[in-house]
């Protein structure tokens, strides 16, 4: 399974080298932290969280499921593990999961970036 991917520089400054080789996968498909700065991630049409007006109202869902994305924000923000989430959604696989939770990091990362 291959993934293109889509860079987002979030470096500072014009004197910046990327330094390509520091590049370390966080979770395969998902999310690739580097540190010169720059964040990878894969396209929305490759991500394991979809948003389809024909699914539960366009509510964002773990995609080839109906889980709401929220449920997990939710288990997690009630004291649940993911592993409780896990078992109560069957149809979402942990990597899914982990991957879902990395893109949402990462993007709330790359908000408060400069």
């Amino acid at each position: 399974m291959s993934a293109t991917l889509v860079m987002i520089d979030l470096s500072v400054g014009k004197n910046m080298i990327p330094d390509h080789r520091a590049v370390r996968f966080l979770c395969v498909g998902a999310i690739i932290g580097c540190a010169s700065g720059r964040i990878l991630m894969v396209p929305p049409n490759q991500s394991v969280v979809i948003r389809d007006p024909e699914i539960l109202s366009g509510e964002p869902v773990f995609r080839g499921t109906r889980v709401p994305f929220r449920a997990l924000l939710d288990y997690l923000e009630g004291g649940e593990t993911i592993d409780e989430f896990l078992i109560d959604f069957p149809a979402v696989s942990r990597d899914s999961a982990v991957a879902a939770l990395e893109e949402a990091k990462a993007l709330l990362i790359a908000r408060f970036v400069t």
